[in-house]
Order: C-alpha cells, then sequence, then structure tokens
C-alpha cells in the first residue's frame, strides 16, 4: 500500500467520529456538530494538500466553509436565549424559573375549547371600564379605556 494511501485512511478514520451528544437536537448543537464536522473535513483536506493529493484551492474552500459555521453559532445561541425569555414571559415566570423540557412540539395537543354556533354573539359582552351601555354610543367604552391605559396627570 501507498504511503499516501495509508496516510489518507488514517485520515479519514480519524475524521469520523460521531458527536458526543447525539440527542441534542437544537440549534446550537446542530451548528456545533457541523462545525466540528467542517473541521474535520478540513484537517483531512490540509493532510491530503500536503500529500500532494489536493490543491491548495480545496483546503482554502473549507476554511471558508469551517469560517461561515464558526460565524453562525453565536446568532444562534443569542437567538435561542431571545425565544427562551419570549415564551417565559408569554407563561407569566421569569426567564430564570422556566424550566424548559426536551421534547418535541408533535407531543402537544391543543386545549379543548366550548363548541359555539358561529356567528353567535357572547352571551356576556365585557366592556372596558365600565362604560356606557348605551349603544348610541359606540365609541364611549374606547373612549374610557384609553384613558385608564395611561396614568393620571395631576
Amino acid at each position: 500500500m501507498h504511503a499516501a494511501t495509508r496516510h489518507l485512511r488514517e485520515a479519514w478514520s480519524r475524521s469520523f467520529v460521531p458527536p458526543d451528544d447525539a440527542r441534542s437536537t437544537g440549534p446550537v448543537a446542530c451548528g456545533a456538530r457541523q462545525l466540528a464536522r467542517a473541521q474535520r473535513d478540513l484537517d483531512g483536506l490540509v493532510e491530503q494538500q500536503r500529500s500532494g493529493l489536493v490543491p491548495q484551492l480545496a483546503v482554502v474552500q473549507q476554511q471558508t466553509v469551517v469560517g461561515g459555521l464558526a460565524a453562525m453559532i453565536p446568532p444562534l445561541g443569542q437567538q435561542l436565549a431571545q425565544t427562551k425569555d419570549a415564551l417565559a414571559i408569554l407563561v407569566g415566570k421569569l426567564p430564570e424559573e422556566l424550566q424548559l423540557m426536551p421534547g418535541s412540539l408533535r407531543e402537544l395537543s391543543l386545549p379543548k375549547v366550548a363548541r359555539t354556533a358561529v356567528g353567535a354573539p357572547d352571551p356576556a359582552p365585557r366592556r372596558a371600564g365600565g362604560g356606557s351601555a348605551n349603544s348610541s354610543q359606540p365609541h364611549a367604552d374606547i373612549k374610557v379605556a384609553r384613558a385608564q391605559f395611561f396614568p393620571p396627570s395631576h
């Protein structure tokens, strides 16, 4: 067996390493796995280029891929943190108190909702701020609600 062929096989066997945590499926973990694979490919290409089997252009192209993937991971982490904070706000908890369980959205089910006839009026309409029930003043409720939204000026 040629030394170059043996060298290629050794480089390939080193590059084929399963990810440490195959269960991590989030965007940051996925990006990190892609970066690790791209880095292993780059390491293999560098070895091949030293042996004269691939041109320098292939190495530079792979370096560009690695750089792009490395630049992509921090924004993914920031987006994940922002989404978790927004979810905590929506459920009325502090972001530090929110405990997310691993799983899929497919496991969620829709809440049970009482069925009403389409177009049927609400049996008990709510009025903002206890506004006038007089139908001749349809915008009175909106004006009261707007006035209550702002703090009183003294």
